[in-house]
């Protein structure tokens, strides 16, 4: 006596049926070795691979690395970026402690680093032209460190600090005109694809690495209370610090990680109301100095 399944495969043969089986057959441990070396014999997996588990973990192996390196790149940029600013900072500190503690804010002043850092342009060279879509050619490095050159030597621009307090359309005259020691063919193809939206990334670029370190020198250095402001109260920029000013009572119930970072002294509420008022008399000195810190303000999620 015949199954359905076998009848239909009589009645009709030249269809596939396969699909009417009514369970996954399950192989016993040596069937399942017998085919893996099959498989290898025939060159369809390798001998250390043990079928498909083998192949999602190494997917997954793959991903969870590629995760980690993601991480480990953002974390440096960042922590790049704090040392850059700590090590200026401390570089330019002159006034005593107490004068920082002050709430007269005559005797403290913002001070742009002069100091060479030729891969701090590098850096927003090259960041700037990968995320242009529509640059028509990219420059070789032999362009790129002209233009670095240039920026040094006819532009006295020795870092990204300084870069970010270049207005873009000074900056392409600049690049276009200048007269580098490099070759007339090596110039002659630098102006052709300088762009002036090239410039405007650029310094764009410029502001959004020097914010970090700027908010820094107004906290003295203190990479914990810029956390703090930023992802409790939003106010991770001087223009958003400086619309705390009135209200720097209410500024520590928004960001309450604050007392207890700087948690010195008997009063700490008393210890960091001082502090904001600083802190916010800073960030209007600044804006006062740089135009276009005004433009940027802390994201809010």
């Amino acid at each position: 006596k015949k199954t359905t399944n076998e009848a239909l495969q009589c009645i009709l043969p030249e269809l596939d049926w396969t699909f009417l089986v009514g369970r996954t057959k399950t192989l016993s441990e040596k069937a399942k070795e017998n085919l893996r070396q099959e498989r290898v014999a025939r060159g369809e997996i390798f001998e250390n691979e043990n079928g498909e588990e083998a192949a999602v973990g190494v997917v997954e192996a793959v991903e969870e690395a590629m995760e980690k390196m993601h991480q480990h790149d953002v974390g440096n940029a960042r922590e790049r970026a704090a040392r850059a600013a700590l090590a200026r900072f401390e570089s330019t500190t002159t006034t005593s402690s107490s004068t920082t503690k002050d709430n007269a804010n005559e005797e403290w002043r913002i001070t742009t680093p002069t100091e060479l850092d030729k891969d701090e342009l590098y850096e927003c060279i090259r960041e700037g032209i990968s995320s242009l879509e529509c640059c028509p050619t990219t420059p070789d490095d032999d362009i790129i460190d002209q233009w670095v050159n240039d920026l040094v030597t006819h532009g006295s621009i020795h870092n990204w600090r300084e870069l970010a307090n270049v207005d873009p359309a000074s900056l392409y005259d600049l690049l276009s005109k200048t007269t580098s020691t490099t070759t007339t063919m090596t110039k002659t193809s630098s102006q052709s694809i300088l762009t002036e939206q090239m410039c405007d990334v650029w310094v764009d670029i410029a502001h959004s690495k020097s914010l970090d370190e700027i908010m820094l020198e107004i906290l003295d250095g203190d990479q914990d209370v810029l956390e703090a402001l930023r992802e409790e109260a939003h106010a991770g920029t001087p223009r958003d610090l400086k619309l705390w000013s009135c209200l720097p009572d209410m500024l520590l119930e928004e960001a309450p990680s604050i007392k207890r970072i700087i948690g010195s002294g008997d009063d700490e509420t008393l210890d960091a109301r001082k502090k904001v008022e600083v802190w916010c008399a800073r960030a209007k000195y600044v804006l006062e100095e740089f135009e276009w810190l005004e433009w940027y303000s802390t994201p809010v999620d």
